[in-house]
């Protein structure tokens, strides 16, 4: 099978103990640990077209993709395809920097908190986020955003680190990742947080008690189509008391661990992730 094959992880199955050499890894400290992206393919994303470099066999619009692992899931809600699950440990409000594709070195180069000032004076500036300046044809429409030196674009992203997995809701099957939502990713990501944050002040219980499901869902303006994030509590049309994780729960334990290491700064993102579903005319990650 070629490594650009779509490859699913293990299902279930008992683990091995490795007794004395279970701790026999080169392994890396905390502070050198990248969480993967996950993100919905779209119909320009490279790994749907076939002559691509990063085309992978059988990977289609809709589906969900982890850009480290090379994973990708069927998603449709409206097929009832699976997704995957997830539950929500930590979030972030911020404003993606972005040196345009069409400029020598394009590509993601960092993050800045939203309330960061420099750039709350420059979209002030602008004349509010919705008039950000956009390089297109050759030329800026308005005063680019100078970061380190360089000409680049804010986007305004929603960051959520999530521990997340296939299949059965095992900690076997889980893995850390963070979804970046901007554009029309905004809104579904924003009315998950918010939902969360009632349940957190309803049950007082923290955001990662909640398993979600995640799918995705075909939206169409005009002649543009796309794909969005479609959450649900998990299992779907289950009342949020009877889905929560109870802090026995292995997976609770785990997503526990990804709150705290968010908090202390302890987890590490590759911008450059973000980009690997990005078409050549979408104008911001999915």
């Amino acid at each position: 099978m070629s490594t650009k094959d779509i490859v699913k992880p293990p299902q279930g199955g008992a683990l091995v103990d490795y007794g004395e050499y279970a701790d026999m890894s080169t392994g890396l400290d905390a502070d050198q640990r990248i969480i993967p992206w996950l993100s919905i393919l779209q119909s320009g994303s490279p790994q749907v077209k076939k002559g691509e470099e990063k085309y992978v066999r059988g990977a289609e619009a809709g589906m969900i993709f982890d850009s480290s692992l090379g994973l990708a899931y069927k998603a449709i809600a409206a097929d009832d395809e699976p997704g995957v699950w997830g539950l929500l440990c930590a979030h972030e409000h911020v404003w993606g920097v972005w040196r345009p594709r069409d400029l020598e070195g394009g590509g993601p180069r960092g993050k800045l908190s939203f309330y960061d000032e420099v750039a709350q004076a420059y979209v002030v500036d602008c004349g509010g986020k919705f008039d950000l300046s956009r390089y297109k044809d050759g030329s800026w429409s308005g005063a680019p955003f100078l970061y380190r030196d360089e000409e680049c674009e804010l986007t305004e992203e929603y960051h959520l680190y999530l521990l997340y997995g296939e299949g059965d809701m095992v900690a076997e099957n889980a893995m850390p990742a963070v979804i970046s939502a901007s554009s029309t990713q905004i809104k579904p990501a924003r009315e998950l947080i918010n939902k969360v944050d009632r349940w957190h002040q309803q049950f007082r219980a923290p955001d990662f008690a909640f398993p979600f499901l995640f799918r995705t869902a075909f939206k169409k303006d005009g002649n543009n189509s796309w794909y969005v994030w479609k959450p649900e509590l998990n299992p779907p049309g289950s009342a949020p008391r009877d889905a929560m994780l109870t802090p026995s729960n292995p997976l609770f334990l785990e997503a526990a661990s990804i709150f705290k290491m968010h908090r202390s700064g302890q987890l590490h993102t590759d911008e450059r992730q973000a980009d690997a579903t990005r078409g050549d005319n979408d104008e911001a990650p999915f």
